[in-house]
C-alpha cells in the first residue's frame, strides 16, 4: 500500500455520489492575539479542522481491518495529540480514507506544527510513517485582533 494523499484542511466532505471534497488546505495558521497578550506554549482555540489520509492498496490488502494511527506534535515537538482511527467499514476498493475531525487547535506556539499518520493492522505497523506540517503564527498586533475578531 502507499500513501496517495496526506493533508491538514479546514474540512472534509464526503459524498457516497462525488467522492471527497477538501474544503481549506491548510499550508500556514495565524492566530492574532493582542500585542500585551502573553500566551502559555500550550494554549489552544476552539477551531473545527480535520487530517485527511487517502491510501492506495494492493490487491490483496483488500478488505484487511486497518487502522490509521496519528500523532500531532507542538511546534516544540512535544506530543500534542495521538490516536487511533478505526476503519469506519470493510471496503473491497482498491483504496481506503481516514478522515480526523478535530475541534481545537494548538496555537501558543509559532513554528511548524508536525502531523504523522501509518496503518497498523491489529498493533502491528504495516507502513512507514509519514508527516506533513503546517505552518502556525502567533501574530502580536492589536490592529489585526479587532479587524479580524482574533483568529486569521
Amino acid at each position: 500500500m502507499r500513501l496517495m494523499l496526506f493533508t491538514a484542511c479546514e474540512k472534509v466532505i464526503q459524498d457516497p455520489n462525488s467522492g471527497t471534497s477538501l474544503i481549506d488546505l491548510f499550508q500556514e495558521i495565524g492566530v492574532a492575539v493582542p500585542s500585551a497578550a502573553e500566551v502559555p506554549i500550550d494554549a489552544v482555540i476552539p477551531k473545527d479542522w480535520a487530517a485527511f489520509a487517502l491510501w492506495a492498496l494492493d490487491e490483496a490488502e483488500i478488505g484487511s481491518p486497518f487502522a490509521m494511527k496519528i500523532q500531532i506534535f507542538w511546534p516544540d515537538g512535544k506530543l500534542f495529540l495521538e490516536n487511533r482511527v478505526p476503519q469506519a467499514e470493510i471496503t473491497k476498493k482498491p483504496y481506503l480514507s481516514f478522515t480526523v475531525r478535530m475541534t481545537v487547535l494548538p496555537m501558543g506556539q509559532s513554528g511548524k506544527m508536525k502531523i504523522k499518520v501509518w496503518l497498523v493492522e491489529g498493533e502491528t505497523a504495516v507502513t512507514e510513517p509519514n508527516e506533513t506540517d503546517v505552518m502556525v503564527r502567533l501574530i502580536h498586533d492589536d490592529n489585526m485582533v479587532q479587524a479580524r475578531g482574533g483568529a486569521l
